[in-house]
């Protein structure tokens, strides 16, 4: 008896792809009223930080989720329904789910989404690992303490109201109703964040050694934010000044240390 062959199956035909009308569609706004999928791995490490947003809309309302984020993991976690541990860390899902759930128009948006805002943000103001988030510095929850022990350049910074200058000046940087002192090792941040947030300013440079050696500790929390508990104003000195600088106090001409 002979052995017959069995039929070879065909080519596959490739699936076609969608139309072009649904892909625009899908493209031209956020999934309002479909909620995100919170229940993939929690896994997010730098290595599965999304390429991209899952919507393009993410990027436009960039600045308000920053907001958002600063003000539930760094002031009011009770407020969106999350815990911050004594290191600053919330879980990243039950954040994403509050956000959602507090407003619908945040219902599209899934924790990978704020991985990928968290990841892009030019600042670094925030941390994500092993399915947590933290807000790295400029906390006022009680108990929380962020930073770690590292060398520190010589020079540190800090950008101020012009019109609390006399009294720096006089009794010192205090953190103001936060934990820390905020500082940069960034001189151009600095700038930026002075002539950002106030007609009238100036920058200040820290003596880091003179202030290390009197004992004063300084953390670092991103890759150039330092914070420290206080500094005595014989530890500050005036770079610049601008907008309406008093004649009293030191300009941007009259660079000199403070005794």
């Amino acid at each position: 008896m002979g052995n017959a062959s069995a039929p070879r199956p065909g080519p596959r035909r490739p699936s076609k792809p969608a139309p072009r009308r649904l892909l625009d569609q899908l493209a031209k706004s956020p999934p309002q009223n479909v909620s995100a999928d919170h229940s993939t791995d929690r896994q997010d490490d730098e290595e599965h930080i999304p390429a991209r947003p899952s919507h393009p809309s993410l990027e436009g309302v960039r600045s308000r989720l920053i907001g958002l984020l600063a003000r539930a993991l760094r002031h009011q976690p009770d407020e969106f329904g999350i815990q911050l541990d004594e290191a600053g860390w919330a879980d990243l899902c039950q954040l994403a789910r509050s956000l959602g759930k507090g407003n619908r128009q945040w219902a599209w948006l899934s924790h990978r989404d704020i991985h990928w805002l968290v990841a892009t943000d030019p600042d670094a103001r925030f941390e994500c690992r092993d399915g947590r988030i933290r807000a790295l510095y400029g906390h006022s929850v009680p108990g929380v303490r962020t930073g770690t022990t590292q060398p520190v350049p010589s020079t540190l910074y800090h950008a101020t109201d012009g019109h609390a200058l006399g009294r720096i000046l006089r009794d010192g940087l205090r953190p103001m109703g936060r934990h820390f002192v905020h500082l940069t090792s960034d001189r151009a941040y600095a700038l930026a964040v002075g002539s950002h947030k106030f007609a009238d300013w100036a920058l200040l440079a820290v003596d880091v050694m003179a202030a290390i050696e009197a004992g004063c500790r300084f953390l670092r929390t991103n890759h150039h934010v330092w914070q420290t508990d206080s500094l005595h104003a014989r530890f500050l000195r005036v770079l610049e000044r601008h907008g309406r600088p008093n004649d009293s106090l030191p300009t941007s001409t009259e660079v000199r240390p403070v005794q």
